[in-house]
């Protein structure tokens, strides 16, 4: 599977009542990603992004003979309860025939290994509107 595309604004933030607090957010700090595989590559631009308030975009590209995870980070703690908002612009330049639309997902890790804690996920990328910036967003406990 074939994928040219660039994120922007990526963020994790904590929605409890009216005050936000950003959690994670990539144009911060971009150490946290990581490709899953060598034959992706991923580059970080200061100063473009999907809107004027942008710091940075990620550009990731490459292929991947199975599965569907290009890009991972480092995981983060979360207090149960809580009401998270993952958020992020995506353009999509490039996907190979048989490549699904993009979409994120934020996947519960616990503390205890070998237990599934479930993922929330985004909806995927239109690709009828290849080459534009579409923003995408998902509340969830």
């Amino acid at each position: 599977m074939l994928l040219h595309l660039a994120l922007a604004g990526i963020a994790l933030v904590s929605a409890a009542e009216a005050a936000e607090t950003v959690l994670w957010d990539f144009e911060a700090d971009a150490q946290s990603w990581r490709p899953r595989a060598q034959s992706i590559t991923v580059e970080r631009e200061e100063g473009v992004g999907a809107i004027p308030e942008s710091k940075a975009a990620l550009y990731v590209s490459g292929e991947i003979a199975e599965g569907w995870n290009y890009l991972l980070s480092d995981s983060h703690p979360m207090s149960p309860g809580q009401v998270y908002r993952l958020s992020f612009w995506l353009k999509v330049d490039k996907l190979g025939p048989t490549t699904p639309p993009p979409f994120m997902k934020c996947e519960f890790v616990p503390a205890e290994k070998g237990k599934d804690l479930g993922r929330v996920g985004t909806d995927a990328y239109d690709v009828a509107k290849t080459g534009c910036w579409q923003q995408f967003s998902a509340e969830f406990r």
